[in-house]
C-alpha cells in the first residue's frame, strides 16, 4: 500500500425512508467538490436506486446492469468495479461585476458514481454467497476504493440489513438524517440498539463519529421546535446508553429546512445548488448549510 492518505468514507444511514437520505448524500457529494476535493465517489447502495435515477436519469437501468463494472452489486461480490464519471458545475463568486452580469462564474468538475438497480435486492436476499461473506466483500471493496478517493459517500437502504451494516463497518463517519415532522422515538432507539448489537459482534475499526442531521425542518409546524429539541437531547442520550456506542463522539448539526427546491432539484437531475443557481434563483441559504456539514465531515 502507498503512503497516500486514505479517503474518508461516510455512510448516510437511517432505518426510515422519506427523510431526505438521498438528498443528504448527494448534497454531501456536491459540496465536497465545491470545497475543492478532486476525487469524490458517490455510491448508490439502495436497490430502490433513487440516487441512480437522480444522477443518471433515463437509461439508468441499462447503465447499472449487473453485468457492468459500474454496478454496486460488484462490491458485494468483491469483483472489479469501474465507476461512471459524471460532470457538474460549481459556482464561484465573481469580482467587478458589470450591470446585467451574473455575480458568479462556473467551473465544470467531475465526480465518480457507482449505480444501483432493482436486481441488487435479489442478490442481497439470495444464497449465492453467505451473509457474512457479503458484508466482508463490501467492506473490502470499499477499503480498496479508499486509496483512490478523497471522499466516498454511501447512500444506504432505509433498513438495518446487510448493506447498511457493511456500510457502517466500512465508514469513518455515520451521517444520520432525521425528519422532525416524522420523528419516531422507537425507531431512533431501534437504530442505536441495532448499531450497538452490530458493534458487539463486528469491529468498526475506522468509525470515529456519528453526525445527526435534522432534515425537513418547518418552523411553521406547531410543535417543530419542541420535536427538534427532543432530537438534540434524545440522540446523545441513546448513544451514551449502549456499551458499544457510548465512546463514539457525536454531534447534532444545524437543522436543514423544508424547501420546495429540495424536492424539485432531483426532477431536473440536478444537485440542489446547481438547481438553485440555474433555475430557481432563491434559497441560496440552503447551500451554505451544506458547506457547514462538509466542514464537519472533513474534520479529523
Amino acid at each position: 500500500m502507498s503512503d497516500k492518505k486514505l479517503g474518508i468514507v461516510v455512510a448516510v444511514a437511517v432505518q426510515k425512508g422519506g427523510v431526505g437520505k438521498s438528498t443528504t448524500a448527494n448534497g454531501i457529494t456536491y459540496h465536497a467538490l465545491d470545497k475543492g476535493l478532486k476525487k469524490v465517489l458517490l455510491i448508490d447502495c439502495d436497490p430502490q436506486a433513487t440516487q441512480t435515477n437522480i444522477m443518471i436519469g433515463v437509461g439508468s437501468e441499462e447503465l447499472a446492469n449487473e453485468d457492468n463494472q459500474n454496478s454496486f452489486i460488484n462490491l458485494l461480490k468483491n469483483k472489479p468495479v469501474k465507476p461512471i464519471t459524471l460532470k457538474t458545475k460549481i459556482y464561484e463568486k465573481k469580482d467587478n461585476i458589470k450591470v446585467g452580469e451574473k455575480h458568479y462564474e462556473t467551473q465544470e468538475v467531475e465526480y465518480d458514481f457507482i449505480a444501483a438497480h432493482r436486481r441488487v435486492l435479489g442478490f442481497i436476499e439470495g444464497d449465492e454467497l453467505k451473509y457474512n461473506q457479503k458484508i466482508e466483500n463490501m467492506i473490502n471493496s470499499i477499503n480498496k476504493l479508499r486509496e483512490e478517493y478523497d471522499l466516498i459517500v454511501l447512500d444506504t437502504p432505509p433498513s438495518f440489513g446487510i448493506v447498511t451494516k457493511a456500510a457502517i463497518l466500512a465508514s469513518d463517519k455515520i451521517f444520520l438524517p432525521i425528519a422532525p415532522k416524522s420523528v419516531d422515538s422507537d425507531g431512533l432507539n431501534g437504530f442505536f440498539m441495532d448499531l450497538n448489537e452490530l458493534l458487539q459482534v463486528k469491529k468498526a475499526e475506522r468509525l470515529r463519529e456519528i453526525l445527526v442531521l435534522p432534515t425537513m425542518f418547518d418552523k411553521r409546524v406547531g410543535d417543530s421546535k419542541e420535536v427538534l429539541q427532543v432530537i438534540k437531547t434524545t440522540v446523545p442520550r441513546l448513544i451514551a446508553t449502549y456499551q458499544s456506542t457510548r465512546n463514539i463522539p457525536n454531534k447534532v448539526l444545524t437543522e436543514f429546512p423544508a424547501a420546495a427546491a429540495v424536492q424539485d432539484a432531483p426532477g431536473y437531475n440536478m444537485f440542489l445548488k446547481e438547481y438553485i443557481y440555474e433555475l430557481e434563483g432563491k434559497r441560496k441559504d440552503l447551500p451554505l448549510l451544506f458547506e457547514m456539514y462538509i466542514e464537519e465531515i472533513l474534520k479529523d
